[in-house]
């Protein structure tokens, strides 16, 4: 089981990922707890989220990143070598290769 930060802007789709990092049998956190997740799952059109990802990166530089968003990936994304891209809207599907691409 790992421990899944989500950082999203919406609390409605932190929720949704929380219910389905959950149902895939790993710990949702919507909050940093102190500790250091396994997997950070981000919108980096959320300054704060962005922010986040880049210090989390220089205390953990193989951190694995999740980036989910609406926009495309772009130079400045690719730059953060995330783990897996996923699109909104997204589906369980979608959620579930990409954390298991992190966490392999």
């Amino acid at each position: 089981m790992a421990r899944v930060l989500i950082d999203d802007p919406s609390a409605d789709v932190r929720e949704l990922l929380a219910r389905l990092v959950t149902m895939l049998g790993h710990e949702a956190l919507t909050e940093p707890d102190g500790d250091l997740p396994d997997v950070l799952v981000f919108d980096p059109a959320d300054p704060t989220a962005s922010d986040r990802a880049r210090l989390l990166r220089e205390l953990a530089p193989m951190l694995p990143l999740v980036i989910c968003s609406i926009d495309e990936p772009s130079p400045r994304t690719r730059a953060l070598r995330p783990a897996a891209y996923v699109l909104k809207p997204f589906r369980r599907s979608e959620i579930e290769m990409a954390l298991t691409a992190a966490l392999s």
